[in-house]
């Protein structure tokens, strides 16, 4: 479906034309969210010994996440405690899927989003180990039909490096639109359309100049270590998985490792299947069990 199509012939089933007065809930919400996960983290920072030091934490965030879910509109979420190497305490709060009255767990697995970048450097940092990868060679040197223009306006610049893909100071574009999230189905072959794009576009700023968030170039890292690697870029990553211990953890929606996903929903409503189609950059399925490892 091309939900922008959708959009438009229809506003009001557009869930990002809202109103301003929405948008400030929507930044309430995400504060509120992030001061819950800073309070998980500074109270357990606080806590020593075994699990009994954590014992009020647990007890004090039971209620507290339930009436922040309540407040922001949350159908259901899972949450892990970590100290360390051990895990202290994981559950689910609400519904995965509320339709059949199924209740969250900390094994239900969620769409992780950009926590996939985690992965995408540990997977370069290990190539970086076995000398098959430098961080600081072009990008150019791993893609080698990679080309994009330089800024407009600028008749060149240093050349795209691993290093400036990894710590978002490539000026490749942060977000190609058209495509890169689909409802219904995935996009086949993603990232061989969005290198074919990127040819016909411009970097934002010359390479190394600022930062600048850019889920695109790292979904590029996916072919870079594959060329590196001389592997299957899911092979490497399924690997990976194994590795940690992840068995309920996939890097993609059709997975055979995907069972139990939550629904998705939007401000209560129940939204169909959802595909961030740019893979290194946000779409690993995970629970918070596997996460904690």
């Amino acid at each position: 479906m091309d939900f922008r199509k959708k959009f438009a012939e229809d506003p009001a089933e557009n869930p990002l034309k809202k109103s301003e007065g929405t948008e400030s809930r929507r930044r309430t919400k995400r504060l509120r969210l992030a001061v819950l996960m800073l309070l998980v983290f500074l109270t357990a920072c606080g806590g020593s010994g075994g699990d009994t030091a954590y014992e009020k934490t647990i007890q004090t965030m039971i209620p507290f996440v339930e009436q922040e879910m309540q407040t922001a509109g949350v159908i259901g979420l899972s949450i892990a405690l970590v100290d360390d190497q051990r895990t202290v305490w994981a559950r689910g709060f609400g519904y995965s899927d509320l339709a059949n009255n199924t209740l969250a767990s900390a094994e239900t697995q969620f769409e992780i989003g950009s926590n996939t970048k985690t992965f995408a450097g540990t997977m370069a940092a290990q190539l970086v180990e076995q000398g098959l990868l430098r961080i600081d060679n072009p990008l150019s040197a791993y893609l080698t039909d990679f080309s994009i223009n330089p800024p407009l306006g600028s008749s060149g610049g240093g050349s795209v490096t691993i290093r400036s893909m990894l710590t978002h100071h490539s000026g490749i574009p942060g977000d190609v639109l058209n495509g890169a999230f689909t409802f219904g189905s995935p996009r086949p072959n993603f990232n061989r359309w969005l290198r074919d794009y990127i040819g016909t576009d411009y970097l934002h700023f010359p390479a190394d100049l600022i930062f600048s968030y850019s889920n695109t170039a790292v979904a590029l890292l996916a072919d870079v270590i594959a060329a590196a690697s001389g592997t299957d870029f899911n092979t490497g990553i399924e690997a990976l998985f194994q590795k940690i211990g992840m068995d309920r953890t996939a890097f993609s929606l059709g997975s055979p490792n995907v069972a139990g996903l939550s629904k998705g929903y939007w401000e209560g409503k129940e939204l169909g299947p959802f595909y961030g189609n740019l893979g290194t950059a946000g779409s690993i399925i995970s629970t918070v069990n596997d996460s904690a490892k």
